[in-house]
């Protein structure tokens, strides 16, 4: 998340000036404010100051700039040339006026700001129209009222309020037929009066509002109701639309009898603009126009509610590649400009009434297609779309920007299917297309989908599972393969699932990894391997063997690793020379970095370091003569290639000789994991390598096991 900048909110930058000069601007050509230019100026910049300052709150709440809309509309700054100038000048300068950058997350922020300031103007309109109707009617009775004592002066102050007030009056009898009406309202409708008068009430209003109002009409008319109110549009001049408040009641002549109705309409065109916007605005992306995912997924659910019993849904997920690079590597504005092109290029390619392309957040899409019959057409589609997005579009300095994709595609029989279900098939499906090697497009399979699930599903149990203890400690022992003598053991993790049995570590640290809860689980780890330790070492003195930890890629990396081992060793009394740690090979291949930094620290507070892994990939370039460690690894794969060619000298064989020389050159114990036969045990201890774990040389002991086997050899 982006930090909000420090320092005083009250300073008046040039930005913000120059905000409120324009600001100003827009006041004096748009409204009738009524206030020297120099005081508007100094309002609107404590308003802009304001929404400034619910801007960058943290944290974050848009409600307070609501009231900015209540003082524009009390300072009169309204009417709807105002109202969108006013929404336009701060979409496009606010940010600037706060210092903070053009990102989604500040974008994000602004809309939200915007939106609230605009909900207060509307509440602050809806108020004053209805005090001024409140204000009408009462006029309006109170010349009834008076008309029965004085006629004369009742009739002149009831001309006054017809004919002065900016609301429009209709006078009908009980039929709805016009009697007389005002200036006003002809100047809202843009009708003359003898467009009006004698003619029925309704006969302006446009069609979908017609049975409304004359039920309406009759209630009140009929005596059932003194009043109605509602929004309703009429047909004005050219036949556009006016958007009105229209409020019909009835008066009663002496006897309480219903005598006639009095209509008064308020034009609400501009409020019914602003909350068109608003709506818009909650509906739509503003940086791209594509709508944004709450309005994808109302589509799609209206989509799956419509369908046939025989008609197929089609969800397209495309998420961009590292597109971070374009935003941190250049600039946002370039990024913005590479997420536009995105949103244009699939517009043009998934363009017809039975598509819909939404920005689903960041740097995410998503396509809807009703209809489909095969996803061959859809995959040709998208190949087209990414071939073009890999051209490069090049900027004023020559810099030629590209963005590539990765893409998952769901196709399914819409009937018996929930949006949910769709969006997260589809998510799974691109987070399989990135895992596979990115910029390309993986179609949904459902067999690898299920173990996806099941993957997830243990990643979000596991934070549970630890704290109910459903792991568990196993202890591998580590031999010398000159005698055969257990000189160490192997921590072994696994998880005592309640409905799926016990795990090996293969089987969910990965996903611990992937989701960093394998930082805790480490930790958890730590303590339970160094209180071991702690307890043996109590228990059975010199005896008390050496344990191994294996770390994986992520604990390796960890910033605090050597502190977290240091705080663990105190509070448990742990022997530190019978602590071993293990880190992967393919995090050290760098000459660089936090691992590296954390081996030469373990070495530094006399924890033994060990690489494991070594011999496979970019981890067999590693230089031993590099790396401050105690021992090697060699990974399962290289020693099971190994056992698989019996023959002398083969490639393998050649391979671990030159490991174990370069290692007793450096005084580096040269360790061999997944030996599985008791003659690859003897191949390996032939060429000098020196230990090993493995099927052959022991399975998994529990702590009771491992205690009888110290304890018979001590």
């Amino acid at each position: 998340m982006t930090d909000v900048p420090a320092g005083p909110i009250g300073t008046v930058s040039d930005s913000m000036a120059s905000l409120a000069g324009r600001w100003a601007v827009v006041a004096l050509t748009t409204s009738h404010v009524g206030l020297p230019r120099a005081e508007i100026e100094a309002f609107l910049l404590d308003v802009a100051r304001g929404l400034v300052d619910v801007l960058r709150g943290e944290p974050f709440d848009p409600s307070p700039a609501a009231d900015a809309g209540v003082a524009l509309v009390r300072a009169n700054l309204t009417g709807t040339e105002a109202l969108n100038e006013t929404v336009r000048l701060l979409g496009s300068s606010l940010l600037d006026a706060a210092e903070v950058p053009f990102d989604p997350f500040w974008h994000g922020r602004l809309t939200d700001v915007i939106g609230s300031m605009s909900a207060g103007y509307v509440a602050a309109s809806r108020d004053r129209l209805f005090d001024e109707q409140e204000m009408i009617k009462k006029a309006v009775f109170r010349a009834r009222d008076v008309a029965e004592r004085d006629r004369r002066s009742t009739e002149a102050r009831w001309q006054a309020v017809f004919h002065s007030t900016a609301a429009g009056i209709a006078i009908t009898d009980l039929t709805g037929t016009v009697q007389s009406v005002n200036p006003a309202l002809c100047e809202i409708l843009g009708v003359d009066a003898t467009e009006l008068v004698d003619r029925p009430f309704a006969v302006q209003l446009s069609p979908d509002f017609v049975p409304q109002v004359r039920a309406a009409f009759d209630r009140v008319a009929g005596g059932e109701h003194d009043k109605f109110v509602g929004d309703a549009s009429f047909v004005g001049k050219d036949g556009e639309l006016v958007w009105t408040r229209l409020s019909l009641s009835l008066v009663r002549d002496a006897a309480q009898a219903p005598e006639y109705a009095v209509a008064v309409v308020e034009n609400i065109s501009d409020l019914h603009l602003l909350r068109e916007r608003q709506l818009r605005m909650s509906l739509e992306d503003q940086l791209t126009g594509l709508p944004n995912r709450a309005y994808f997924m109302a589509q799609l659910d209206t989509a799956l509610q419509n369908a046939l019993p025989d008609e197929n849904i089609a969800l397209v997920y495309i998420d961009l590649d590292g597109f971070k690079i374009i935003n941190d590597g250049v600039d946002h504005t370039t990024g913005d400009k590479v997420l536009k092109r995105v949103a244009s290029t699939l517009r043009a390619a998934f363009d017809g009434p039975s598509a819909t392309v939404a920005r689903m957040g960041g740097d995410g899409f998503a396509v809807l297609l009703t209809g489909t019959r095969g996803s061959y057409p859809i995959s040709q589609r998208i190949a087209a779309t990414m071939d073009e997005l890999g051209e490069p579009e090049y900027e004023e300095d020559g810099t030629g920007i590209a963005v590539s994709a990765s893409v998952g595609i769901v196709e399914r029989p819409a009937i018996g299917v929930t949006s949910a279900e769709l969006v997260r098939a589809a998510e799974i499906t691109v987070h399989r297309a990135k895992q596979n090697g990115k910029a390309q497009w993986e179609l949904f399979d459902d067999r690898l989908d299920q173990q996806y699930r099941a993957q997830y599903q243990l990643g979000a149990a596991m934070p549970g599972a630890l704290e109910t203890g459903q792991f568990q400690l196993s202890y591998q022992p580590v031999n010398r393969l000159s005698d055969g003598r257990t000189i160490a053991l192997r921590a072994l993790l696994h998880w005592d699932h309640p409905k799926r049995g016990l795990l090996r570590p293969t089987e969910f640290l990965d996903m611990a990894e992937e989701t960093g809860f394998i930082v805790p689980m480490g930790r958890w780890m730590l303590d339970q391997v160094c209180q071991q330790l702690a307890d043996w070492e109590r228990g059975f003195g010199r005896a008390s063997l050496p344990m191994c930890i294996h770390l994986t890629p992520r604990l390796a990396r960890e910033q605090d690793l050597v502190q977290i081992i240091r705080d663990v060793l105190d509070q448990t009394g742990a022997p530190t020379a019978k602590l071993r740690l293990t880190m992967p090979a393919s995090v050290v291949v760098d000459d660089h970095g936090e691992p590296l930094e954390n081996l030469a620290t373990l070495r530094d507070i006399k924890v033994s370091a060990i690489v494991h892994g070594y011999g496979t990939g970019n981890a067999g370039l590693v230089d031993l003569r590099t790396l401050p460690v105690d021992g090697v690894i060699i990974a399962p794969s290289v020693i099971r290639a190994f056992g698989a060619v019996e023959e002398k000298n083969s490639p393998f064989e050649h391979g671990l000789r030159q490991i174990v020389e370069l290692a007793d050159q450096l005084d580096v114990r040269v360790y061999a994991d997944g030996v599985d036969t008791p003659a690859i045990a003897d191949r390996l201890n032939d060429i000098g390598v020196q230990y090993a774990a493995g099927a052959a040389i022991g399975e998994p002991m529990t702590e009771d096991e491992v205690e009888r086997l110290i304890g018979g050899v001590r």
